[in-house]
């Protein structure tokens, strides 16, 4: 008898077990038969923690896109549950369900849209729409068209809604409208971009014409600007549309100086006149392409005074003083 511990236990009321039991029903979605308060207590936790790994997994996704709806949700629920996982004592525990029981029950409420957009479609249909709002991010300085603008307002709208559940249905909408007013606005800029491909294509072979090195390089120079062609052709951002005409610039360089290069390579070079060492024989000079671009990079001039004429002939002439190299001739290309 002086070995046994006793301890008192507090019996946990009526309206504890109540509420406790009500929270398992609509939080958990299953009914609880048992009045025990352990096993109450007991299944409440397995519950919960279940529930916990549940929202563990859910959060991962933000990581990846913090854009995603609830986050704010999860963090509050996970909060809740732990709190109440870490309690060992039954009268605690019961008392803490019940002063959060408000909480819990609007949890339940809130978590459950939450749920469905990452089980169901909502996710995908989100994932569609950001992409169109990234899209949309690189090309609006290109952009100067209403129907695109509306359409990317109207998706970056539900996109910053704190619930979009109810208004994801719109999106799919408002996408397709973006893409056709898109569609038709890359088509418009393709043009342009194709010519300018053309055209360094066109310089290119026209160099190539007549060389030594043609049938060596022809090939090659064909499959570059083809690839360039369906570059263009296959394009959906018009960022990057616009930034094949300065990639079709720098291709033609690239090539005119391998020309340059392997002409020099297969000419055999002419033998000096023997002249009895009097005169020095003269030095072949290098050659040097480079693209007018590079030297004049503004767009457009605006003159209305002699002194702007005069400022941008100066520029110019810095610009191409700095290109000057020794035993250089330098080739301007237009």
């Amino acid at each position: 008898f002086e070995k046994v511990m006793i301890e008192q236990k507090t019996k946990v009321g009526d309206k504890l077990i109540k509420a406790a039991k009500g929270v398992i029903k609509d939080l958990f979605n299953i009914t609880c038969l048992s009045d025990d308060e352990d096993v109450i207590m007991r299944d409440f936790k397995k519950y919960a923690d279940s529930m916990k790994h549940d929202l563990d997994r859910i959060e991962d996704k933000y990581s990846v896109e913090p854009r995603y709806p609830g986050k704010d949700i999860i963090k509050k629920g996970k909060s809740l549950l732990s709190d109440l996982l870490l309690i060992t004592f039954p009268t605690e525990f019961f008392n803490a369900v019940k002063a959060n029981e408000d909480d819990l029950l609007n949890f339940g409420e809130d978590i459950e849209p939450v749920k469905k957009f990452f089980a169901g479609d909502q996710k995908n249909i989100f994932d569609q729409c950001l992409d169109i709002l990234r899209i949309y991010a690189e090309s609006k300085t290109y952009i100067v068209d209403g129907e695109t603008e509306s359409a990317a307002k109207g998706i970056r709208d539900i996109i910053s809604m704190s619930s979009p559940y109810t208004s994801i249905h719109k999106l799919p909408g408002l996408r397709e409208k973006f893409m056709t007013a898109y569609g038709d606005l890359l088509e418009k800029q393709a043009v342009p971009i194709m010519a300018a491909v053309e055209s360094a294509r066109d310089r290119v072979f026209e160099e190539l014409d007549g060389k030594k090195c043609r049938d060596k390089l022809k090939d090659r120079y064909i499959a570059r600007f083809d690839e360039l062609r369906t570059k263009v052709q296959h394009c959906n951002n018009v960022a990057v549309l616009q930034g094949i005409s300065v990639e079709a610039d720098a291709m033609k360089m690239r090539c005119l100086n391998e020309i340059d290069a392997e002409e020099a390579k297969l000419t055999t070079p002419v033998s000096p006149v023997d002249n009895g060492g009097d005169t020095p024989e003269p030095q072949k000079k290098n050659k040097k392409m480079v693209s007018i671009k590079t030297i004049n990079t503004s767009n457009t001039w605006q003159i209305e005074t002699e002194a702007d004429v005069k400022k941008y002939v100066s520029e110019l002439e810095n610009r191409l003083m700095a290109q000057l190299e020794d035993n250089t001739i330098i080739n301007i290309v237009f």
